[in-house]
């Protein structure tokens, strides 16, 4: 991944913060697959665990209906910002493909 596609992430990830209480989880689960993630069959919800950091713990995306609300989808958003920070560093390194 490139230091310019981890921009352009972040610029998305900043848009999907602004709409924090009118997202879908699709919409979360979607970007999260930008990311890397993948989706894992565990637990009762739909669990996504990183390809790309394997290191990363695995993020919960609930599939309901509707709108997710506000709080659970901020929290969501900052932990997948945790992995763009990562993808950040390790691409100006020159790391990443």
């Amino acid at each position: 991944m490139t230091k310019s596609r981890v921009a352009k992430l972040l610029q998305e990830w900043e848009a999907l913060r602004g709409q924090a209480g009118s997202l879908r989880s699709r919409e979360i689960a979607a970007f999260a697959q930008k990311l890397g993630r993948k989706r894992h069959n565990r637990g009762k919800e739909p669990t996504y665990v990183s390809t790309l950091l394997e290191w990363r713990h695995p993020i919960s995306i609930p599939n309901h209906p509707g709108d997710m609300g506000k709080g659970l989808a901020i929290k969501i958003l900052n932990d997948l910002r945790d992995d763009l920070d990562e993808l950040r560093e390790i691409a100006s390194q020159g790391d990443l493909r």
